[in-house]
């Protein structure tokens, strides 16, 4: 089964029908005692309707309840995984914690297929629920669950992100190791497609990708999210990734598109970073796959 953009490409959609979000998840309270008692009754109420062959996992300090059906390998695997991706990106982008219980499930892949309703999606994260549904243990994975840790930083600060924003941090993050300041983004398939990309003379606009709707973005979904990760690769290896997100955050009412925030960053207007993001993309990085070697 490909785990590439295609599923992540299901996060972005307007999905109602994937879960039932019981009572203990609709229910507000942030206080600790509160979250603990829903994380139990939504361990409870996933557990009874998924039924056997399940088992339940509560990661109090962290506000995550895992349900699994994959083995006990890889599940303590898997969990290990998320809790470093939530640690590391919590120091390096998102320092607030979790204010609700996100649930993460592991299906079995008979339970994924009845209940997704796009075959080739390898995993989603349902923003109303909060709840992250994956067969995949890697890249889609991650790229969901990157997807939670920003809802979560996008409702404590009342605004909803830009579609290139939310997309490019969340490819950035799928494939990536740890470092001592939060993780560190790996080359990964996309590189080829932007190679394919850029060869073709297809690569959009910065200002284009800034203002693309979500039904242009999908249109196109593998060519657009190669595009955006590798616009947030470019933050990244230039050190401004910490940078442009507060920035983006603190500029966001003004300009919600980006735009302000990334030329604030740089001290340039757009055309003078988009010729030297057009450098970085279509150099010896894309050619040679070395990302090590930039302007």
């Amino acid at each position: 089964m490909s785990f590439r953009t295609r599923a992540a490409a299901v996060s972005v959609l307007t999905v109602l029908t994937f879960f039932s979000a019981g009572v203990a998840q609709l229910a507000q309270g942030s206080d600790p005692a509160s979250l603990d008692e829903q994380a139990k009754l939504l361990a409870k109420e996933q557990i009874e309707r998924l039924g056997a062959g399940y088992v339940a996992r509560i990661d109090p300090q962290r506000r995550i309840v895992y349900v699994s059906a994959i083995d006990p390998g890889n599940f303590q695997r898997v969990t290990a995984l998320l809790s470093m991706q939530h640690d590391l990106l919590r120091r390096q982008l998102f320092p607030a914690p979790l204010g609700w219980n996100v649930t993460v499930i592991f299906p079995t892949l008979n339970d994924y297929r009845r209940r997704t309703p796009l075959a080739k999606a390898a995993g989603v994260y349902h923003h109303p629920s909060r709840t992250l549904y994956s067969v995949s243990l890697s890249d889609v994975l991650l790229h969901e669950f990157t997807h939670a840790l920003h809802h979560n930083d996008q409702h404590l600060s009342r605004q909803q992100h830009a579609l290139w924003v939310v997309e490019g941090l969340a490819t950035l993050f799928q494939r990536c190791k740890p470092a001592a300041a939060g993780l560190e983004p790996q080359t990964d398939w996309s590189l080829g497609e932007l190679q394919e990309t850029v060869k073709t003379h297809k690569a959009c606009k910065l200002a284009e990708l800034m203002t693309m709707n979500q039904k242009a973005f999908l249109e196109q979904a593998e060519t657009h999210y190669s595009q955006v990760r590798w616009v947030m690769m470019y933050l990244y290896r230039k050190g401004k990734l910490p940078e442009f997100y507060a920035t983006y955050k603190a500029t966001w009412a003004a300009d919600a598109t980006g735009r302000k925030a990334l030329e604030q960053v740089f001290a340039k207007d757009l055309d003078k970073i988009e010729a030297s993001h057009s450098r970085f993309r279509e150099g010896d990085v894309v050619r040679s796959r070395a990302v090590s070697t930039l302007l």
